[in-house]
């Protein structure tokens, strides 16, 4: 009988290599697509995924939400985005039934300049070094150094840019020594609340410190509501979080697989990138046009 055997691989090639002799029907993570030879079974999607960065908001100056909104609007927003194959502009993948709402794509010095002198800042004046911390890896370098340049020779903030090991990130955010940092967020399920509760006040998630009482009237209005109007609750929230320059979007995540769909029967792609085995079966094989097979006796 047909079994699945699941193999765990750390190496891009081998991996890449048991697609291209035939051993591996489906490979689900890392690969090497240089290499990969047969890429009709290359499936790519959004997931309800979301890498951004975000603005710590549990101290002076920077819980005054003009001073986060300015830094927002000095960011060269096309060229942080420019490696991405699904930039986003919005916190929340868009969904179906979830209104659209104005994203983060703005650059405007002018009004960035004009909001921090209203907070007592003119030209950046009197604003501490902003610290941007960063797991030590390539392009998280590139994209602090974009984020650094624009508000030291626009706005006249002075940055530091504190980079650890890759593996100790995720712990480092709880030392609270930055005040910019960076998460990725996979959605448990597809709903917009799954990544606005980030940002609640009682949540241990709330690596931003954001506590914001017209955000948490949404989010608890929300709560009493359904379908279309709940979803317009949300969407509102979601805009709060990015006019007062909380979080920061940077791409939505692709789920790339490589799979044999003329073998595997019940495989689709979903945002959750979830496939479930009890879903999942072996294909009957199907003869080639104009051929038949002989009944079995």
């Amino acid at each position: 009988m047909k079994k699945i055997i699941i193999k765990f691989i750390d190496d891009d090639d081998e991996a890449t290599s048991l697609w291209n002799s035939g051993e591996a029907r489906w490979i689900a993570g890392n690969m090497n697509l240089d290499t990969l030879m047969d890429r009709a079974g290359i499936q790519l999607n959004p997931m309800f995924a979301t890498h951004y960065y975000f603005i710590r908001s549990d101290s002076a100056p920077w819980n005054d939400y003009r001073v986060r909104r300015a830094l927002t609007l000095a960011l060269p927003w096309s060229e942080i985005r420019a490696n991405y194959i699904l930039p986003a502009e919005t916190l929340v993948l868009p969904l179906q039934g979830y209104p659209g709402i104005e994203g983060m794509a703005k650059t405007d010095v002018n009004e960035a300049l004009r909001l921090l002198a209203e907070a007592g800042y003119p030209k950046g004046a009197g604003l501490p070094e902003l610290v941007v911390k960063i797991g030590d890896y390539a392009e998280a370098q590139r994209l602090a150094e974009i984020m650094a340049t624009a508000w030291l020779e626009k706005l006249g903030v002075p940055v530091k840019i504190k980079a650890v090991s890759p593996y100790n990130y995720s712990d480092s955010l709880k030392e609270r020594d930055y005040h910019v940092g960076s998460m990725s967020w996979i959605g448990d399920f597809a709903d917009p609340y799954t990544f606005l509760l980030l940002f609640r006040q009682d949540s241990n998630l709330n690596e931003a410190g954001y506590s914001d009482q017209d955000y948490e009237d949404l989010i608890q209005k929300s709560m009493t509501e359904e379908g279309a109007t709940r979803m317009n609750t949300l969407a509102q929230a979601e805009k709060l979080l990015l006019d007062r320059g909380v979080v920061l979007p940077i791409y939505h995540t692709p789920a790339l697989n490589i799979v044999d769909t003329d073998e595997i029967a019940g495989w689709y792609p979903n945002m959750l990138d979830i496939h479930p085995f009890k879903y999942l079966g072996f294909a009957l094989l199907k003869p080639l046009p104009g051929v038949a097979f002989a009944p079995k006796h």
